[in-house]
Protein backbone atom coordinates (compact mmCIF):
# COMPACT_ATOMS: atom_id res chain seq x y z
CA UNK A 1 0.00 0.00 0.00
CA UNK A 2 1.23 3.19 -1.11
CA UNK A 3 1.38 5.98 1.82
CA UNK A 4 -1.10 8.95 2.03
CA UNK A 5 -1.50 11.90 3.81
CA UNK A 6 -4.70 12.42 5.44
CA UNK A 7 -6.29 15.48 7.52
CA UNK A 8 -8.93 15.33 10.17
CA UNK A 9 -10.15 18.07 11.70
CA UNK A 10 -12.52 17.50 14.92
CA UNK A 11 -13.61 19.82 17.53
CA UNK A 12 -14.16 17.04 19.79
CA UNK A 13 -10.53 16.58 21.08
CA UNK A 14 -11.36 13.15 22.91
CA UNK A 15 -13.31 11.47 19.69
CA UNK A 16 -10.65 12.93 17.98
CA UNK A 17 -7.03 11.51 19.71
CA UNK A 18 -9.56 8.03 20.20
CA UNK A 19 -10.01 8.18 15.84
CA UNK A 20 -6.46 9.02 15.17
CA UNK A 21 -5.12 6.68 17.05
CA UNK A 22 -7.51 3.54 16.09
CA UNK A 23 -6.37 4.79 12.46
CA UNK A 24 -2.68 4.41 12.98
CA UNK A 25 -3.17 1.19 15.15
CA UNK A 26 -4.88 -0.51 12.12
CA UNK A 27 -2.94 1.11 8.87
CA UNK A 28 0.61 2.49 9.42
CA UNK A 29 1.15 3.60 5.57
CA UNK A 30 -1.43 6.56 6.53
CA UNK A 31 -0.01 9.98 7.73
CA UNK A 32 -2.10 11.89 9.97
CA UNK A 33 -2.30 15.31 10.82
CA UNK A 34 -5.14 16.23 13.21
CA UNK A 35 -6.64 19.48 14.31
CA UNK A 36 -9.23 19.93 17.38
CA UNK A 37 -9.08 23.91 16.86
CA UNK A 38 -10.33 25.62 13.57
CA UNK A 39 -7.94 28.12 13.51
CA UNK A 40 -4.99 26.10 13.84
CA UNK A 41 -6.85 23.78 11.44
CA UNK A 42 -7.36 26.53 8.99
CA UNK A 43 -3.50 28.02 9.36
CA UNK A 44 -2.38 24.66 8.57
CA UNK A 45 -4.40 24.72 5.05
CA UNK A 46 -3.07 28.08 4.11
CA UNK A 47 0.67 27.83 5.24
CA UNK A 48 1.11 24.30 3.91
CA UNK A 49 2.17 23.37 0.70
CA UNK A 50 2.33 19.62 1.17
CA UNK A 51 -0.15 17.65 -0.81
CA UNK A 52 -2.78 16.28 1.18
CA UNK A 53 -5.13 12.82 -0.07
CA UNK A 54 -7.69 13.39 1.73
CA UNK A 55 -9.45 15.56 4.04
CA UNK A 56 -12.17 14.40 6.82
CA UNK A 57 -13.77 17.55 9.05
CA UNK A 58 -16.81 17.81 10.95
CA UNK A 59 -19.09 20.60 10.26
CA UNK A 60 -18.22 23.33 12.80
CA UNK A 61 -14.27 22.98 11.88
CA UNK A 62 -15.75 24.32 8.04
CA UNK A 63 -14.15 26.66 6.59
CA UNK A 64 -14.38 28.21 2.61
CA UNK A 65 -10.58 28.08 2.67
CA UNK A 66 -11.84 23.87 2.31
CA UNK A 67 -13.16 25.06 -0.84
CA UNK A 68 -10.03 26.42 -1.86
CA UNK A 69 -7.50 23.64 -1.66
CA UNK A 70 -7.06 20.85 -3.84
CA UNK A 71 -7.67 17.84 -1.67
CA UNK A 72 -8.56 14.71 -3.66
CA UNK A 73 -11.24 14.00 -1.24
CA UNK A 74 -13.04 15.73 1.10
CA UNK A 75 -15.47 14.35 3.18
CA UNK A 76 -17.48 15.76 6.39
CA UNK A 77 -17.58 13.66 9.48
CA UNK A 78 -21.44 13.70 10.61
CA UNK A 79 -23.07 12.61 13.73
CA UNK A 80 -26.49 13.24 11.90
CA UNK A 81 -27.65 15.50 9.55
CA UNK A 82 -25.28 18.25 7.46
CA UNK A 83 -25.91 21.19 5.84
CA UNK A 84 -23.52 21.44 2.74
CA UNK A 85 -26.21 20.49 0.17
CA UNK A 86 -24.67 17.53 -1.05
CA UNK A 87 -21.19 19.86 -1.87
CA UNK A 88 -19.32 17.05 0.48
CA UNK A 89 -20.37 13.57 1.51
CA UNK A 90 -21.12 12.82 4.78
CA UNK A 91 -19.28 9.61 7.10
CA UNK A 92 -20.85 8.62 10.15
CA UNK A 93 -18.30 9.08 12.20
CA UNK A 94 -19.75 7.04 15.03
CA UNK A 95 -18.72 3.56 14.45
CA UNK A 96 -15.60 1.06 13.81
CA UNK A 97 -12.40 3.17 13.02
CA UNK A 98 -12.10 0.05 10.62
CA UNK A 99 -15.27 0.52 9.24
CA UNK A 100 -14.79 4.07 8.75
CA UNK A 101 -10.82 4.22 7.11
CA UNK A 102 -12.65 1.63 4.45
CA UNK A 103 -15.43 3.94 3.31
CA UNK A 104 -13.04 6.56 3.17
CA UNK A 105 -10.21 4.24 1.45
CA UNK A 106 -13.00 3.36 -1.33
CA UNK A 107 -14.41 6.73 -1.83
CA UNK A 108 -11.01 7.98 -2.44
CA UNK A 109 -9.83 4.92 -4.71
CA UNK A 110 -13.15 6.00 -6.58
CA UNK A 111 -12.80 9.34 -6.90
CA UNK A 112 -8.94 9.24 -8.07
CA UNK A 113 -9.08 5.75 -10.22
CA UNK A 114 -6.69 4.05 -8.11
CA UNK A 115 -7.08 1.00 -5.99
CA UNK A 116 -3.47 0.93 -4.57
CA UNK A 117 -4.63 2.26 -1.11
CA UNK A 118 -6.97 -0.73 -0.92
CA UNK A 119 -4.39 -3.56 -0.45
CA UNK A 120 -4.00 -4.89 2.38
CA UNK A 121 -2.28 -8.07 2.19
CA UNK A 122 1.18 -8.93 1.41
CA UNK A 123 1.74 -12.18 -0.37
CA UNK A 124 -0.86 -11.94 -2.73
CA UNK A 125 -4.69 -12.86 -2.84
CA UNK A 126 -5.46 -16.72 -3.40
CA UNK A 127 -8.39 -17.62 -5.18
CA UNK A 128 -10.12 -20.57 -3.94
CA UNK A 129 -12.99 -22.80 -6.31
CA UNK A 130 -14.99 -25.00 -4.39
CA UNK A 131 -16.77 -27.03 -7.10
CA UNK A 132 -18.36 -30.65 -8.15
CA UNK A 133 -19.62 -32.13 -11.40
CA UNK A 134 -22.05 -34.21 -8.79
CA UNK A 135 -24.86 -32.40 -8.09
CA UNK A 136 -25.39 -33.04 -4.17
CA UNK A 137 -21.99 -33.54 -3.54
CA UNK A 138 -22.16 -31.02 -0.22
CA UNK A 139 -20.17 -28.17 -2.19
CA UNK A 140 -21.73 -25.30 -0.37
CA UNK A 141 -21.19 -26.44 3.22
CA UNK A 142 -17.41 -27.56 2.07
CA UNK A 143 -17.02 -23.63 0.97
CA UNK A 144 -18.61 -22.16 4.02
CA UNK A 145 -16.35 -24.67 5.93
CA UNK A 146 -13.08 -23.37 4.16
CA UNK A 147 -14.07 -19.78 4.19
CA UNK A 148 -14.61 -20.52 8.06
CA UNK A 149 -11.76 -22.28 8.93
CA UNK A 150 -10.16 -19.80 7.17
CA UNK A 151 -11.31 -17.27 8.88
CA UNK A 152 -10.57 -18.58 12.40
CA UNK A 153 -6.83 -18.86 11.52
CA UNK A 154 -6.97 -15.11 11.34
CA UNK A 155 -6.67 -14.84 7.66
CA UNK A 156 -8.69 -12.50 5.52
CA UNK A 157 -11.72 -14.32 3.64
CA UNK A 158 -14.09 -12.99 1.38
CA UNK A 159 -17.11 -15.31 0.21
CA UNK A 160 -18.49 -15.12 -3.01
CA UNK A 161 -21.50 -17.11 -4.31
CA UNK A 162 -21.63 -17.84 -7.86
CA UNK A 163 -24.51 -20.74 -7.74
CA UNK A 164 -27.32 -20.18 -9.80
CA UNK A 165 -29.73 -19.95 -7.15
CA UNK A 166 -28.25 -19.15 -4.05
CA UNK A 167 -28.42 -21.84 -1.09
CA UNK A 168 -26.82 -19.89 1.56
CA UNK A 169 -29.26 -16.25 1.85
CA UNK A 170 -30.14 -16.87 4.84
CA UNK A 171 -27.21 -17.75 6.78
CA UNK A 172 -25.34 -14.50 4.75
CA UNK A 173 -28.51 -11.82 5.05
CA UNK A 174 -26.85 -8.15 5.34
CA UNK A 175 -28.69 -5.35 6.90
CA UNK A 176 -27.31 -2.90 3.72
CA UNK A 177 -29.48 -2.54 0.84
CA UNK A 178 -26.11 -3.58 -1.71
CA UNK A 179 -26.28 -7.12 -3.42
CA UNK A 180 -24.67 -9.00 -6.06
CA UNK A 181 -26.93 -6.92 -8.70
CA UNK A 182 -24.55 -4.24 -8.48
CA UNK A 183 -21.96 -6.51 -9.14
CA UNK A 184 -23.18 -8.33 -12.24
CA UNK A 185 -24.04 -4.91 -13.41
CA UNK A 186 -20.14 -3.57 -13.21
CA UNK A 187 -19.16 -6.51 -14.40
CA UNK A 188 -21.13 -5.70 -17.90
CA UNK A 189 -20.15 -2.18 -17.90
CA UNK A 190 -16.52 -1.57 -19.48
CA UNK A 191 -15.02 0.99 -17.98
CA UNK A 192 -16.34 -0.01 -14.25
CA UNK A 193 -14.11 -1.29 -11.88
CA UNK A 194 -15.27 -4.32 -10.37
CA UNK A 195 -13.38 -5.32 -7.80
CA UNK A 196 -13.93 -1.67 -6.57
CA UNK A 197 -18.00 -2.66 -6.48
CA UNK A 198 -17.35 -5.70 -4.80
CA UNK A 199 -15.30 -3.72 -1.97
CA UNK A 200 -18.29 -1.04 -1.94
CA UNK A 201 -21.25 -3.65 -1.91
CA UNK A 202 -19.36 -6.12 1.27
CA UNK A 203 -20.66 -6.88 4.29
CA UNK A 204 -19.09 -9.24 7.53
CA UNK A 205 -20.55 -11.66 8.91
CA UNK A 206 -20.42 -11.24 12.62
CA UNK A 207 -19.90 -14.29 14.17
CA UNK A 208 -17.25 -15.32 11.87
CA UNK A 209 -15.52 -12.05 10.23
CA UNK A 210 -16.50 -13.76 6.63
CA UNK A 211 -17.13 -11.05 4.03
CA UNK A 212 -19.45 -11.78 1.73
CA UNK A 213 -22.45 -9.93 -0.93
CA UNK A 214 -26.15 -9.99 -0.68
CA UNK A 215 -27.79 -12.05 -3.07
CA UNK A 216 -28.93 -10.78 -6.14
CA UNK A 217 -32.37 -9.49 -6.05
CA UNK A 218 -33.52 -11.31 -9.10
CA UNK A 219 -32.26 -15.30 -9.10
CA UNK A 220 -32.52 -14.92 -13.17
CA UNK A 221 -29.83 -12.35 -12.85
CA UNK A 222 -27.07 -15.35 -12.45
CA UNK A 223 -28.36 -16.64 -15.82
CA UNK A 224 -27.79 -13.64 -17.61
CA UNK A 225 -23.96 -13.64 -16.69
CA UNK A 226 -21.50 -14.81 -19.16
CA UNK A 227 -18.39 -17.00 -17.92
CA UNK A 228 -15.76 -14.25 -18.92
CA UNK A 229 -17.76 -11.78 -16.54
CA UNK A 230 -18.12 -14.42 -13.77
CA UNK A 231 -14.05 -14.56 -14.63
CA UNK A 232 -13.66 -10.89 -14.45
CA UNK A 233 -15.66 -10.36 -10.71
CA UNK A 234 -13.10 -13.01 -9.31
CA UNK A 235 -9.87 -11.58 -11.11
CA UNK A 236 -10.53 -7.61 -10.42
CA UNK A 237 -11.07 -8.93 -7.46
CA UNK A 238 -8.20 -10.71 -6.35
CA UNK A 239 -6.68 -7.76 -7.84
CA UNK A 240 -7.39 -5.31 -5.52
CA UNK A 241 -5.41 -7.44 -2.87
CA UNK A 242 -8.01 -7.14 0.08
CA UNK A 243 -7.93 -10.59 0.98
CA UNK A 244 -5.77 -13.23 1.88
CA UNK A 245 -8.52 -15.72 0.61
CA UNK A 246 -11.48 -15.28 -1.86
CA UNK A 247 -13.78 -18.69 -1.81
CA UNK A 248 -15.70 -18.89 -4.24
CA UNK A 249 -18.99 -21.25 -4.59
CA UNK A 250 -19.53 -22.19 -7.85
CA UNK A 251 -22.67 -23.95 -9.84
CA UNK A 252 -22.32 -28.04 -10.13
CA UNK A 253 -22.63 -27.65 -13.85
CA UNK A 254 -20.21 -28.59 -16.47
CA UNK A 255 -19.64 -26.68 -19.50
CA UNK A 256 -16.66 -25.29 -21.63
CA UNK A 257 -17.73 -22.01 -19.69
CA UNK A 258 -16.81 -23.26 -16.48
CA UNK A 259 -13.10 -22.95 -17.04
CA UNK A 260 -13.18 -19.58 -17.43
CA UNK A 261 -13.94 -19.27 -13.22
CA UNK A 262 -11.91 -22.22 -12.50
CA UNK A 263 -8.59 -20.77 -14.45
CA UNK A 264 -8.67 -17.91 -12.01
CA UNK A 265 -8.28 -20.45 -8.71
CA UNK A 266 -5.04 -21.50 -7.60
CA UNK A 267 -6.72 -24.32 -5.69
CA UNK A 268 -10.26 -26.02 -6.84
CA UNK A 269 -12.09 -28.01 -3.60
CA UNK A 270 -14.01 -31.17 -5.78
CA UNK A 271 -16.14 -32.76 -3.53
CA UNK A 272 -18.16 -36.25 -4.27
CA UNK A 273 -20.52 -38.46 -2.44
CA UNK A 274 -19.58 -42.34 -2.19
CA UNK A 275 -22.50 -44.07 -4.63
CA UNK A 276 -22.05 -45.21 -8.09
CA UNK A 277 -24.30 -41.87 -9.42
CA UNK A 278 -21.13 -39.93 -7.94
CA UNK A 279 -18.44 -42.10 -9.43
CA UNK A 280 -20.06 -42.36 -12.36
CA UNK A 281 -19.98 -38.37 -13.16
CA UNK A 282 -16.37 -37.88 -11.67
CA UNK A 283 -15.02 -40.78 -14.25
CA UNK A 284 -16.54 -38.58 -16.81
CA UNK A 285 -15.49 -35.22 -15.66
CA UNK A 286 -11.85 -36.86 -15.51
CA UNK A 287 -11.91 -38.24 -18.92
CA UNK A 288 -13.30 -34.93 -19.91
CA UNK A 289 -10.16 -33.45 -19.00
CA UNK A 290 -8.16 -35.38 -20.61
CA UNK A 291 -10.11 -35.05 -23.75
CA UNK A 292 -9.88 -31.01 -23.62
CA UNK A 293 -6.21 -31.67 -22.93
CA UNK A 294 -6.81 -29.72 -19.44
CA UNK A 295 -5.72 -32.38 -17.17
CA UNK A 296 -2.37 -30.49 -16.58
CA UNK A 297 -3.86 -27.44 -16.25
CA UNK A 298 -7.15 -27.97 -14.28
CA UNK A 299 -6.39 -31.07 -12.68
CA UNK A 300 -3.11 -30.36 -11.01
CA UNK A 301 -5.69 -27.58 -8.78
CA UNK A 302 -7.78 -29.96 -8.22
CA UNK A 303 -8.14 -31.31 -4.80
CA UNK A 304 -10.51 -34.45 -4.52
CA UNK A 305 -12.43 -34.66 -1.53
CA UNK A 306 -14.55 -37.62 -0.62
CA UNK A 307 -17.55 -36.20 1.42
CA UNK A 308 -19.29 -37.95 4.41
CA UNK A 309 -17.87 -41.05 4.15
CA UNK A 310 -16.13 -42.87 7.22
CA UNK A 311 -12.81 -43.69 4.39
CA UNK A 312 -11.71 -42.97 1.04
CA UNK A 313 -13.47 -45.35 -1.09
CA UNK A 314 -11.99 -44.72 -4.24
CA UNK A 315 -8.24 -43.69 -4.62
CA UNK A 316 -8.49 -42.30 -8.45
CA UNK A 317 -10.41 -41.26 -11.24
CA UNK A 318 -8.68 -41.50 -13.88
CA UNK A 319 -5.51 -39.06 -13.76
CA UNK A 320 -7.01 -37.30 -10.82
CA UNK A 321 -6.40 -38.63 -7.39
CA UNK A 322 -8.91 -38.48 -4.47
CA UNK A 323 -6.57 -36.69 -1.30
CA UNK A 324 -9.37 -36.58 1.59
CA UNK A 325 -12.23 -37.59 3.30
CA UNK A 326 -14.50 -36.10 5.96
CA UNK A 327 -16.62 -37.66 7.53
CA UNK A 328 -20.16 -36.98 7.91
CA UNK A 329 -21.51 -35.71 11.13
CA UNK A 330 -24.61 -33.45 12.15
CA UNK A 331 -23.41 -29.93 11.44
CA UNK A 332 -22.83 -31.45 7.71
CA UNK A 333 -26.04 -32.93 7.43
CA UNK A 334 -27.99 -29.42 8.42
CA UNK A 335 -26.29 -26.20 6.45
CA UNK A 336 -28.14 -24.19 8.87
CA UNK A 337 -25.69 -24.68 11.50
CA UNK A 338 -22.53 -24.56 10.09
CA UNK A 339 -20.91 -21.63 11.93
CA UNK A 340 -22.13 -22.44 15.06
CA UNK A 341 -21.66 -27.01 15.54
CA UNK A 342 -18.73 -28.92 16.08
CA UNK A 343 -16.78 -29.47 12.65
CA UNK A 344 -13.50 -29.29 14.36
CA UNK A 345 -12.43 -32.70 12.33
CA UNK A 346 -13.40 -31.27 8.50
CA UNK A 347 -11.84 -28.08 9.30
CA UNK A 348 -8.42 -29.28 10.00
CA UNK A 349 -8.73 -31.25 7.47
CA UNK A 350 -9.36 -28.87 4.82
CA UNK A 351 -6.88 -26.26 6.33
CA UNK A 352 -4.21 -28.70 6.43
CA UNK A 353 -4.12 -28.84 2.63
CA UNK A 354 -4.74 -25.13 2.81
CA UNK A 355 -1.96 -23.74 5.20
Amino acid sequence: MASINIIIADSDSRYLRRLVNNLMEINKQINISSFSEKGSFIKYLTEKNNHFHILLFSEDMYSEEIDRHRIDLKMVLADGNVSFDGKYKALNKYRRAEELLNEVLVEYSDKTGSVENLSATENGTRVIGVYSPVGGSGKTTLALMTAMALSSAGRKVLYLNFEGVSSVGEIFKGISTHSMSEVFLAAKTKKANVGLKVIQCRETHYDTGIDFINAPECAAEYSEMTSKELKRIAEETKAIGQYDDIVVDMNSGYNDDIFEVLNVCQVILTPFRDNKASFNKMECFADELEKIQKLETIGKKLILIENCSPSISRESFGGLSVQVCIQENAVLRNIDNIFYGDSKDAASKIMSILL
